[in-house]
């Protein structure tokens, strides 16, 4: 590591935040149609300097992949520490990056995914990236964010932290940084499962019979027993 990003990020690393008093964690809703698949919005400190975030997490374990995907970092506002905030692209690969955020494309080693949009504060994948059970990946931004919480100490266990202060500046890991043992980005994975073959005629009738339903709901005059 070039000992002069390492003298950068020793300047206010997130091993150094603090809790804010009278601050909230109260998480938001989910939107209807996702599920949280991974997260962490367990901690109560907050980085107010300007960083490039990353962090990587274990799918669960399951019988499905999942797909729909969106991401988001949390961020402090009005007295909540979990505001979800995105900003810039989000990347997702299959192996850790220890590259600059302004060397993240889809030539790199292990990219699968970049986001296609923002909304609500959340980064939103094509509908059909899919992630599978059990497997590690690693999410990186390209831009740089304010007022983000999280926790100086990893309690993720299937997942870690990176950063870096600068977009020419390598991401490196929190324990890299300091003599603490990781730390945690408060973050929030959503998505829906992947419909198996044999769910999808299933999927299909149901969809049949609520368009029946509603255009049954809509019809006029009413129909009139004799």
């Amino acid at each position: 590591m070039p000992p002069k990003l390492l003298a950068l990020c020793l300047v206010a690393p997130l091993t150094t935040v603090t809790a804010i008093a009278g601050a909230t964690p109260l998480a938001p809703e989910q939107p209807a149609y996702a599920a949280t698949l991974v997260e962490f919005t367990g901690g109560t400190g907050l980085d107010s300097l300007e960083l490039f975030p990353g962090q990587s997490l274990t799918m669960p374990e399951g019988p499905r992949p999942w797909n729909q995907l969106s991401f988001n970092w949390f961020s402090f506002s009005e007295s909540s520490l979990l505001t979800p905030t995105a900003f810039g692209t989000l990347f997702l690969l299959d192996q850790e990056y220890l590259g600059t955020p302004a060397g993240l494309n889809e030539t790199l080693s292990g990219f699968l995914a970049q986001t296609s949009q923002i909304s609500a504060g959340r980064y939103v994948f094509h509908p059909q990236v899919t992630l599978q059970p059990g497997q590690q990946y690693f999410f990186y931004t390209n831009a740089s964010g304010l007022m983000l919480t999280g926790s100086p100490v990893g309690v993720n266990p299937g997942g870690r932290f990176y950063f870096t202060r600068q977009d020419t500046g390598n991401f490196i890991f929190e324990d890299q940084a300091s003599n603490f043992e990781g730390a945690d980005a408060n973050f929030r994975l959503s998505g829906r499962p992947v419909p198996t073959p044999a769910m999808l005629p299933v999927l299909v009738g149901l969809g049949i019979a609520a368009v029946r339903r509603r255009r049954g709901a809509n019809s006029f005059p009413p129909k009139i027993k004799s």
